[in-house]
C-alpha cells in the first residue's frame, strides 16, 4: 500500500447473497481489503475478533453459523474503525451509521463506500507530493522523513478525537 492507494471496496452487487461460513467470511474479506494491509503478514480479522464484535452486537450474529451480506459489510465498516477507535466506539459509530440510513445496511455502505473512494482519490497537497517523490528520489533528509511520519500520526490522533467528540455529541442527542 502507497500512502495514496485507492481504496476499492467491493461493489454490493460483487458481494454474495447466501450465507457464508466463518472461513469463507474471512477469505473473502481479506480478497475485499487484502489491498489495504501494511504487510503480507497483517490479518484483516481472525475468528476471535469476529465473534468479539458479535459479541459486542457490532455485527450481525451469524443464522446456523453463516454470516450475511450485512455482516461482511458491517465488517468492512469495522475494518476502518477498529484502527483508531475501542470496541465500544466503533459499536457506536456503526450504530450510528445504520441508524442515519433506518437500518438500511445497502444504502449506509454505498455511503460508507463512497465517502472512502472520495477520501482516498483527493489528490495529495503540492507540498505532499513534493515530499514524496524526494522519498522515492531519495533526495529528502531523514528528519524530513521524520516530521512527515509526526505529521500523519499528529495529525491522526488529532481527527480521532475530533471523530470521538462528534460521536459522543451524537450518543448524547440519541439517548
Amino acid at each position: 500500500m502507497t500512502p495514496y492507494t485507492v481504496h476499492q471496496l467491493p461493489e454490493i452487487t460483487d458481494m454474495p447473497t447466501i450465507g457464508l461460513y466463518m472461513d469463507q467470511l474471512l477469505e473473502l474479506l481479506d480478497h475485499y481489503l487484502g489491498s489495504l494491509k501494511r504487510s503480507s503478514q497483517d490479518v484483516i480479522f481472525t475468528k476471535t475478533m469476529v465473534n468479539n464484535y458479535v459479541k459486542a452486537g457490532v455485527i450481525t450474529p451469524p443464522v446456523k453459523k453463516k454470516y450475511a451480506r450485512e455482516s461482511m459489510i458491517e465488517l468492512m465498516m469495522v475494518y476502518y474503525f477498529k484502527q483508531i477507535f475501542s470496541i465500544n466506539d466503533t459499536a457506536a459509530l456503526v450504530t450510528l451509521i445504520m441508524n442515519a440510513h433506518q437500518d438500511n445496511r445497502i444504502a449506509a455502505y454505498e455511503t460508507f463506500k463512497n465517502r472512502v473512494t472520495a477520501l482516498t482519490t483527493k489528490p495529495p497537497s503540492t507540498s505532499d507530493d513534493k515530499s514524496s517523490k524526494s522519498r522515492i528520489n531519495g533526495s529528502e533528509s531523514h528528519t524530513a522523513n521524520v516530521d512527515t511520519v509526526l505529521h500523519y500520526a499528529l495529525s491522526a490522533v488529532i481527527e480521532k478525537q475530533r471523530a470521538e467528540y462528534y460521536m459522543d455529541t451524537l450518543n448524547t442527542v440519541e439517548i
